[in-house]
């Protein structure tokens, strides 16, 4: 008897243990805003800042050395600078990525380019125009998956999180070609879509060419934020 009763004790408690553990289980929604405002996002490793700055320097490269110049006065250019910045934003998280193309690339190009003038047009061509890498980050999970792998699903996101990184950038280099530049709209438009649209494709391509280096890069050399 004290055998049997000892036996439906430990079963009572097994089930109660049970209980508590899928009454803890995150549900998918949870999970996703957890990943979000996670405290990882916001804390930069010795790591982190090193991978950001060594793809940050090799963006500013592609942004100055390897571009066609749009107009006359080299407003615009063609360029994949902004494939760099994508893979900080898939790797780290949408904060890290929005710092190192809103301030980290934005403010040195910015500085560089001889049209930047009084950073009068910091706020919206970079801040904002470079920043836009962040929406990369906020399909982080829906792109690599948990496991790392690549599926028709990565590559479908990776499209639509890198069309509307690039579609924040054109509204923002439109609206900055009309306060700024005195551009209509049509104008703006249409200056801002002979080079930004032809980079998007060129940084789309690459990316999604790349996608299953980067991802398995990411497995192998994993990262707190991840």
């Amino acid at each position: 008897m004290d055998e049997k009763k000892i036996v439906k004790e430990e079963e009572v408690v097994e089930d109660a243990a049970v209980e508590e553990d899928d009454s803890s289980e995150e549900t998918p929604k949870e999970s996703f805003i957890k990943s979000l405002i996670g405290k990882d996002v916001f804390y930069f490793s010795t790591r982190d800042i090193c991978e950001i700055a060594i793809l940050c320097a090799l963006a500013i490269v592609f942004d100055q050395f390897c571009k066609i110049e749009v107009g006359a006065l080299g407003g615009g250019s063609i360029n994949f600078a902004m494939f760099p910045l994508f893979i900080i934003a898939l790797r780290h998280g949408w904060f890290k990525g929005f710092i190192s193309g809103a301030i980290i690339f934005g403010l040195i190009t910015c500085a560089i380019d001889a049209n930047s003038g009084s950073f009068l047009a910091y706020p919206l061509d970079y801040f904002i125009g470079f920043g836009s890498v962040g929406v990369v980050g906020v399909f982080r999970k829906l792109i690599t998956h948990d496991d790392y792998n690549v599926t028709w699903h990565s590559y479908a996101f990776a499209t639509v999180a890198a069309l509307a990184a690039y579609l924040v950038r054109f509204i923002a280099a439109t609206l900055d070609g009309m306060i700024l530049y005195g551009e209509n709209f049509v104008g703006s438009v249409v200056y801002n879509s002979t080079y930004l649209w032809p980079s998007f494709i060129t940084c789309l391509a690459l990316f999604l060419g790349l996608l299953v280096v980067i991802v398995r890069t990411f497995r192998t050399h994993n990262t707190k934020s991840l």
